[in-house]
């Protein structure tokens, strides 16, 4: 199940699921200002687009000095902000309003952009420029204000 956890709520929270009347016992979580995750598929690939639009893969790396961007959730506060269930604007465009970083194998990778795709709910996007590395598959990693992401493979070419 995938839902946006409405913007207004912080701190300890819990929730519930209805299916064809039958109700969930509630979870129980906490809710922070920012919780970075990178989304994946596969084998922990992470949900990365190359500079021509293709999804990066084994078979279909990224370029060093190219351009990626990478798809996750959990980007916390944006300016300007965004109702909670409404589409990120696409101008202006609504960044996040703490500092984010990348690293690809532990190298530093230069952030472009971090915000709300535009057109789609609550999805965080990050462009990222792939730093100079060998061929190969690496982990991909950002933090947002000190909080870090789950890492996830990314394919590198030369």
């Amino acid at each position: 199940i995938n839902f946006q956890v409405p913007y207004e709520v912080v701190g300890n929270t819990s929730a519930v699921v209805t299916a064809s009347g039958v109700t969930s016992m509630a979870a129980r979580f906490l809710v922070g200002d920012a919780g970075p995750g990178v989304f994946v598929y596969g084998n922990r690939w992470a949900i990365v687009q190359n500079q021509d639009y293709s999804l990066n893969g084994p078979s279909n790396p990224a370029k060093v000095g190219s351009y990626i961007t990478l798809y996750g959730t959990g980007g916390g506060p944006v300016s300007p902000a965004v109702g909670t269930g409404n589409a990120a604007p696409v101008s202006p465009l609504s960044e996040t309003t703490r500092s984010v970083t990348a690293t690809i194998n532990g190298a530093p990778a230069p952030v472009i952009f971090a915000g709300l795709t535009p057109g789609a709910v609550g999805l965080l996007q990050v462009n990222i420029q792939v730093p100079a590395l060998p061929t190969g598959t690496f982990a991909i990693q950002i933090t947002e204000g000190g909080i870090k992401s789950n890492a996830a493979s990314i394919a590198v070419a030369q």
